[in-house]
């Protein structure tokens, strides 16, 4: 890996052509992910990790992808073996760990959700009224995060939830239906579908659950222990969770980026041709009220751990398994780590690029000048001084080399210019200086 190609992706938000890699020994490697059925705004950062910044990198290609529509759906494969890397949830994942798949959680897909319960005001008007027998409330599946993020809020408040009436209705686009046509009385969509029932019906939003809990861990990244033994396996999870740690910070920083990965890899209809000005509020939203994007991640035991209660009381989990044993924060830990000594390497990098453009700089626009300058009256006193016979034609000789190599020095100090221009350019990665 060159030094230039590194500092060329430190302003670009150190991208993907910058960081290491390490390659199989032959041709690129083709991660096999199973994922959920849908990318929306939130998941758009991680997609766009996956399929276009690990394949960036040094010994990769895009991956193999599959989308099931249901989250158990995508356990039971990654537990047959289906793919190296799968989306799940954590009550899911645990269940399945429970029954004695042996999984580890090594990441997530983003941070917090995108989920809140909207209701039919009419009907609900409080919290309270989510816990009557009487209330229909929509959720994906019994036991998954949908039921989890629903009963969390519930707990805290100290109510009941063993006589809400529960509805399963994978897809939150069924359960918007449903709500329309007042099949149900609440359920859980993703905050940028709200918009589209506004004034259809007398809906509000009930729980935001990044309001109510800190670090909600909505969806993770899962891998068979097995695959993890793997030669080879470690390192590529590593790279994996490092394009993902770019993307977030791509995301975050740069509008443009992500409307260029929305319209490329969100599975909603038309995504391609969705307006910038529509996704700006969207894009605002998730990451500063929501934080889906963290920087480093945000991932911890201590966040999962914080949801059994809630697991348990959706009837998720039995509780027969140690978190710890199941989450691994350490790739994530090491990706970041791997950022930081690039951070550095390609900071010296564009560091140097720059001085050398400053003196390069210096020399054509303060040194050449006065050179050129001081040459040229030389020649000409000498030449007039020769004309009258004050001095021999060897001094004019003499006189007019000199000028010529002056203005050869000016040749080669211009060339170098524009070469440490092209250089701190290339390095960071768009054309800054012309």
């Amino acid at each position: 890996m060159d030094r230039r190609r590194a500092a060329r992706g430190l302003a670009l938000g150190l991208t993907w052509a910058a960081l290491p890699a390490v390659a199989r020994a032959q041709g690129r490697r083709v991660l096999d992910l199973q994922l959920l059925g849908f990318a929306l705004g939130i998941h758009v950062p991680a997609t766009a990790g996956f399929m276009s910044i690990l394949p960036a990198m040094p010994g990769y290609a895009e991956p193999k992808t599959a989308r099931l529509a249901e989250i158990r759906m995508v356990t039971q494969a990654m537990i047959g073996g289906a793919a190296d890397i799968g989306e799940s949830d954590p009550p899911t994942v645990l269940s399945a760990a429970e029954a004695g798949a042996q999984f580890k959680i090594v990441g997530k897909p983003y941070d917090s959700t995108s989920l809140v319960f909207v209701v039919n005001a009419d009907r609900v008007k409080t919290l309270a009224d989510l816990a009557k027998p009487q209330t229909r409330v929509a959720i994906g599946a019994r036991g998954d995060i949908t039921h989890v993020i629903l009963v969390a809020p519930l707990l805290a408040r100290g109510m009941s939830v063993d006589q809400m009436m529960l509805l399963e209705l994978p897809g939150s686009g069924t359960r918007l239906s449903a709500l329309l046509s007042g099949r149900i009385d609440a359920g859980s969509l993703h905050f940028d579908q709200v918009e589209s029932i506004t004034g259809k019906g007398n809906f509000k939003v009930l729980i935001e659950p990044w309001k109510e809990f800190a670090g909600w861990t909505n969806e993770v990244w899962v891998v068979r222990s097995e695959w993890l033994a793997k030669p080879g396996n470690e390192r590529a999870l590593v790279d994996f969770l490092k394009a993902q740690l770019l993307a977030f910070r791509r995301a975050n920083d740069d509008f443009d980026w992500y409307v260029d990965a929305f319209r490329k890899y969100a599975t909603l209809k038309d995504a391609d041709k969705t307006q910038a000005a529509t996704l700006r509020p969207i894009w605002e939203k998730l990451r500063t009220e929501i934080g889906a994007w963290p920087a480093g991640g945000n991932f911890s035991v201590a966040a999962i751990q914080a949801m059994l209660p809630a697991c348990k009381a959706a009837d998720a989990i039995r509780g027969t398994v140690k978190v710890e044993d199941i989450v691994e924060t350490r790739y994530l830990a090491q990706a970041r780590s791997e950022l930081r000594t690039r951070l550095v390497e390609v900071r010296a990098e564009l560091e140097e690029v720059s001085r050398n453009y400053r003196f390069a700089y210096e020399a054509v626009t303060a040194d050449a000048p006065l050179r050129i300058e001081a040459a040229r009256n030389a020649r000409d006193k000498i030449e007039t001084a020769y004309r009258v016979g004050g001095r021999p034609l060897i001094d004019v000789l003499d006189a007019q080399r000199a000028f010529r190599d002056t203005q050869r020095l000016d040749v080669e100090d211009r060339a170098e210019y524009w070469q440490s221009l092209y250089r701190f350019n290339a390095s960071v990665g768009k054309e800054v200086l012309r």
